[in-house]
């Protein structure tokens, strides 16, 4: 029996069923099709609900606004903390973040835009986005990624066979060539007369005519790790080579030449850690029961009159905060004209700085370790009379243990750190911290990072500034020579357009002299409906207890003048960039903020070595007393920006493992908007799931983003092909640089949390083999050429490596023998 209905002969049958019937199959209809509209309706609002107001896996879970973890963790990458992501179409033309010349309170932020759907009607061509973008940038993209020979999932995310077509592939780095002459051309013929180390001494010409013309006090040359005067012998003082005029691998990011780092020495671990007992050829014999912490405060009371605030440190502080005998020379009021100092006729009083080493309890301090840290006391405290001081800030696992209460306790606490460390070290724990900010939600480390620098400076009131330092950073060269210059970079920056500027990342090759890529950059950020209104002054949320001042002058009618010779309240060596349309796991971790919070202007930077003021660090501390909390890694640089300080991205040196075509660094360090978005997209549509294709890919950008701008009115005004994109929104759009997958860009740098290649050079620099890492890396096509660089055999033929000045991130596990670091993954695939 045939049941299939002929509808047209049924309608005709005149009989009463046929009307019934009819009547009841159309109605049916009718409600299925309500229905499945109804649904998909409510899935689609849900999902935008989800989108813009509870980011899946971000920030705060449950009725207890507890922190979740962050997608990096969940997709195995680590916090880019202490050791240790949604996307929005575009501006649509709007503010980034507001901001007013009289500073009066924002009523009510500016708001992030909100997705804009595509119409369903519009074809949508996704069969190659390649196929729209810039063909010197699309050239890169061609490669053979190592799918047959790295089963997927061993090389962990991203995946290699993901990407075929895609306007974007993070793993496309591993297939540029190893950068060997980064190597090869750093080496020294030690053969050669003219080839000898000689100190390299980057101190002022102390007690000069011009000297004390500017500062008070003498200074008086103090004992160094020997206990000789430095100005008795030279032996403790790092030692370099010339080698002209530039350095001989140039770094793709950064510039020598614009921090003003001399660049024309090349530092080796002889001359660089002999000078503190360390390498294998020591130069000095150090003085037997050496303490650090006592050498730096006889130093300090050998230039007392240096210092407005001289008395030695207490490594004992308690809790309560420590006010200063008199008001902060350089802690402006509200309406100083700009400039701090500058012009003064009187001599002033040096400014102090401290250098917090985080370390933690448990922690195995090996012989790198320790040479580490007396390379900085020694070039920073003890050579500058003072300027600088070192501490080791040790957090207790123990967090309701009460520090202070039982003395011999602390005294038990301190036998586990190495006898010279010990009276320059610092304890504390959760216990202090929650006594001191009862209103927090989070205190462990990883989310509320600096509250323990905040109370060493609220308990310390004789420094001003603050640098924040991981135990796992290394530095090769003179240290006190680069921050100084740091600092005096970033001194001399004005603040018109700073928080836009900032973003950009600045690569020499591409980007010319930095007063090019300054003028450049200043010129996209005047002329972008994307920053049409540039933070000028603060953007605050309470009128009471802002420490910036505010503008002098409105800021069309500043000549980039405004901030020039005023001193950074926050420097870093990465760009400080806007997270709030990014895909960053960490970018809604805020808490006590006006609602709504996914809405509040904000700042993120990556590494937490960084400069702090006074200021600024009391600005957090008061912060943190109404309960305000953001991720670590947003916390200073979101203060800065709503209180009006100043915050500066210096481009420090930073190398490449790979050869990058600059274009193409470019083009994915400082996507705008016009690239697609991430194929990890664990926050964007609630329903998403790590490791799965993206399920809405007219979201993301790339091949006919053009025809998308056109079809919502936006202007075309970025750098992506026909001008796609947010014009000087560098890295903060949906295709950002920091989302999950495209970080993976990073592990080929010398400097980033996660980064591979800063322990491969510091590794083949002591004279050791190394190679990539699995997770890096599970394949290496050169590994044959370059896995014996750095070895004695290779240094018999080549010479010992000697770099220039450079700072390295991370460099964990200094020891000899162990190639590769271990990785949270088994099983690996034996190399081809």
């Amino acid at each position: 029996m045939d049941h299939h209905l002929d509808l047209p002969k049924f309608i005709d049958r005149p009989d009463p069923l046929r009307k019934r019937i009819f009547r009841r199959k159309w109605t049916w209809t009718f409600l299925f099709v309500f229905v499945t509209v109804a649904v998909v309706h409510f899935r689609h609002s849900l999902s935008n609900f989800y989108t813009v107001y509870v980011p899946k896996h971000q920030v705060f879970r449950g009725s207890g606004s507890e922190f979740a973890d962050s997608p990096q963790e969940q997709l195995g990458y680590g916090y880019s903390g202490e050791d240790g992501n949604e996307g929005n179409e575009g501006n649509e033309g709007a503010k980034a973040d507001g901001q007013s010349v009289q500073a009066q309170p924002a009523a009510a932020p500016e708001p992030a835009p909100k997705p804009k759907p595509i119409p369903d009607d519009v074809p949508l061509d996704h069969t190659n986005p390649r196929s729209r973008l810039d063909p010197e940038f699309a050239q890169h993209l061609e490669w053979d990624p190592p799918v047959d020979r790295v089963p997927e999932g061993l090389h962990g995310n991203p995946h290699y066979d993901r990407y075929a077509e895609r306007d974007h592939d993070p793993n496309r780095w591993e297939g540029f060539p190893q950068n060997v002459e980064f190597y090869t051309n750093s080496t020294i013929d030690r053969s050669k007369p003219d080839m000898t180390a000689e100190p390299f001494s980057p101190l002022p010409d102390y007690n000069s005519p011009a000297w004390s013309k500017q500062w008070k006090g003498q200074y008086v040359p103090c004992r160094g790790l020997t206990g000789k005067l430095f100005n008795e012998s030279d032996k403790e003082v790092v030692k370099g080579y010339k080698r002209g005029s530039r350095v001989a691998i140039p770094p793709q990011h950064g510039s020598y030449e614009a921090i003003g780092i001399d660049e024309t020495r090349c530092y080796d671990r002889i001359g660089q850690l002999g000078v503190v007992g360390g390498s294998e050829s020591p130069s000095v014999h150090l003085m037997d029961d050496l303490t650090l912490g006592e050498l730096q405060n006889e130093c300090l009371a050998r230039n007392k009159d240096r210092y407005e605030f001289p008395s030695t440190p207490d490594i004992r502080p308690g809790i309560q905060p420590v006010p200063r005998p008199e008001p902060e020379p350089q802690n402006l009021p509200r309406d100083a004209p700009e400039g701090s100092q500058e012009g003064a006729q009187e001599p002033q009083f040096k400014q102090r700085s401290a250098v917090l080493i985080r370390a933690w309890e448990g922690f195995e301090y090996g012989d790198n370790d320790i040479h580490s840290i007396r390379s900085l006391v020694s070039d920073l405290s003890l050579q500058s009379g003072g300027e600088y001081q070192v501490f080791l800030l040790v957090e207790i696992k123990e967090v309701d243990a009460d520090m202070f209460a039982d003395p011999a306790w602390y005294d038990e606490k301190m036998e586990h750190i190495p006898t010279e460390l010990q009276d320059m070290t610092i304890l504390w724990n959760e216990k202090l911290t929650r006594e001191l900010y009862p209103g927090l939600e989070k205190y462990e480390v990883r989310i509320a990072q600096f509250l323990s620098v905040q109370w060493f400076l609220e308990t310390h009131p004789e420094f001003e500034y603050v640098w924040n330092w991981e135990m796992d950073v290394r530095y090769i060269g003179q240290i006190y020579h680069t921050l100084e210059r740091l600092a005096e970079f970033s001194k001399a920056q004005p603040r018109k357009y700073m928080w836009e500027r900032n973003a950009r990342f600045y690569f020499p090759g591409i980007h010319g002299s930095y007063k090019e890529f300054f003028d450049a950059t200043n010129n996209d950020i005047a002329t972008s409906s994307y920053t049409s209104s540039p933070i000028w002054g603060q953007w605050h949320f309470d009128e009471e207890g802002i420490l910036g001042p505010n503008p002098p002058r409105s800021q069309e009618e500043d000549n980039f003048e405004w901030g020039v010779g005023e001193e950074a309240d926050f420097i870093t060596m990465l760009p400080i960039w806007d997270p709030r349309h990014t895909l960053w796991g960490w970018k809604n971790a805020i808490k006590h903020y006006p609602d709504p919070f996914i809405e509040t202007p904000r700042r993120s930077y990556i590494i937490t070595n960084a400069r702090f003021s006074r200021r600024l660090l009391h600005a957090m501390h008061q912060e943190s007393l109404k309960g305000r909390l953001l991720a670590a890694e947003m916390m200073p640089s979101t203060v800065a920006l709503e209180h009006g300080l100043k915050g500066i991205y210096a481009p420090m040196p930073v190398w490449f493992a790979h050869v990058w075509p600059d274009v193409y660094a470019d083009g994915v360090f400082n996507a705008d908007g016009w690239g697609a978005g991430s194929f990890y997209n664990v926050s964007e549509y609630g329903e998403d799931e790590p490791g799965h294709e993206l399920a809405h890919p007219t979201w993301g950008r790339g091949v006919d983003y053009n025809e998308e701008l056109e079809r919502q009115g936006k202007p075309q005004a970025g750098t992506g092909p026909n001008n796609e994109g947010a014009r000087a929104r560098w890295g903060q759009e949906h295709d950002s640089i920091y989302n999950v997958d495209r970080e993976h860009n990073f592990l080929g740098w010398s400097w980033y949390f996660r980064s591979d290649f800063a322990r491969m050079v510091y590794w083949r620099w002591l004279g050791w083999k190394a190679t990539f890492s699995d997770w890096t890396q599970g394949w290496d096509p050169d590994y044959d050429k370059t896995i014996e660089i750095g070895t004695p055999e290779w240094e018999q033929k080549n010479g010992r490596l000697c770099f220039p000045a450079m700072m390295l991130h991370p460099i964990k596990g200094v020891k000899p023998g162990k190639i590769k670091p271990d990785v949270p993954i088994e099983n690996w695939p034996k190399r081809p």
